[in-house]
């Protein structure tokens, strides 16, 4: 037990050092997020802030035992859910190395949504290129459709400091314990527009950035006992298609309607939101973890209905006038 936590603490230990480098070098080759006035309106941040979550977990990860990474194909389960249609590491290997390319490219130049679906198409074809020759066209076709979405809901769902890294911590505990470690090793940094050296900016210290909501999204993937994650983003971003559909805006172009800008709205801090939404997410992960440990479907059919039901008391907790949405 002890030799556990401590291999825990050393992937948190890790990824937190490795962020801390990181956002040091990231101003210093332009790898930042830069605030823009056509940002104005969904960006807070009055600074370049480093957009460093994605190599900074894949370096806490490295030092984790095994390779948490490759996921359930390496680990040969890969019963729950899409697992079994998962093909050999090497393919999500360079998936992986894709995605990260991907974000961190948007992260630095920015990608019109257009543009960004198709790079996020060309990144998944090693992995579904790999279940089309192991597993047959079916396996490939489900592996792309539910890539690009885990891919979206997370991407989307990073739209406050915090709020992801958390998420995640909570959703793979009981799926990549290692994972989570790592998430809380970002944490820290990614919490921190209160401490004084950035309350003038107000910013973190460190993004997760489009290339670590993808390397996210790509655990999720390789990961399917963790796919409670994507449930509390899927219901907010349903949501949001609706709203900015009805005022005839676009699903995808960003604003601050989010219940993370709701919560806000209504006075908590930046980490009193990431903990609210964690709760509310909580029936689904918890639930949907034990559903794929024990092939009970009921659990995670309650685990979505309760998460349903706090989000929507959520909603009503903390009303779209309170964000002057």
């Amino acid at each position: 037990m002890i030799h556990a936590l401590a291999r825990l603490l050393g992937t948190a230990t890790a990824t937190a050092l490795a962020t801390l480098a990181c956002a040091w070098l990231a101003p210093r080759i332009g790898w930042t997020d830069t605030p823009h006035a056509a940002d104005a309106a969904r960006k807070r941040q009055r600074r370049p802030v480093p957009a460093v979550g994605g190599v900074a977990l894949l370096l806490g990860l490295a030092w984790a035992p095994g390779t948490p990474w490759q996921g359930i194909a390496r680990e040969g389960s890969g019963s729950e859910l899409w697992g079994h249609w998962l093909p050999a590491p090497v393919w999500g290997g360079a998936t992986l190395l894709l995605l990260l390319a991907v974000g961190t490219l948007d992260d630095r130049a920015g990608l019109r949504a257009g543009q960004k679906a198709l790079a996020l198409l060309a990144a998944l074809l090693p992995l579904a290129c790999g279940a089309w020759s192991e597993h047959g066209a079916l396996a490939a076709l489900a592996l792309l459709a539910l890539g690009f979405a885990a891919l979206n809901l997370l991407n989307t769902f990073d739209n406050a400091d915090g709020a992801l890294a958390s998420l995640c911590a909570l959703g793979f505990g009981g799926a990549a314990v290692h994972v989570s470690a790592a998430c809380l090793g970002f944490l820290p940094l990614n919490l921190d527009a209160a401490r004084a050296r950035n309350r003038s900016s107000d910013a973190p210290s460190a993004y997760l950035g489009d290339a670590g909501a993808f390397v996210l999204a790509y655990l999720v993937l390789v990961h399917p006992r963790s796919a409670g994650v994507l449930v509390l983003p899927c219901f907010d971003l349903l949501r949001l298609a609706l709203q900015r559909w009805r005022v005839g805006s676009r699903p995808w172009i960003g604003d601050r309607r989010h219940l993370a800008h709701r919560l806000e709205a209504r006075g908590l801090s930046r980490l009193a939101v990431a903990v609210s939404q964690c709760v509310i997410a909580a029936p689904a992960c918890v639930l949907g973890g034990f559903s794929g440990a024990r092939g009970d479907a009921r659990l995670a059919f309650l685990g979505v209905l309760a998460t349903g039901l706090l989000f929507g008391l959520a909603l009503r907790a903390a009303p779209a006038r309170s964000a002057g949405a």
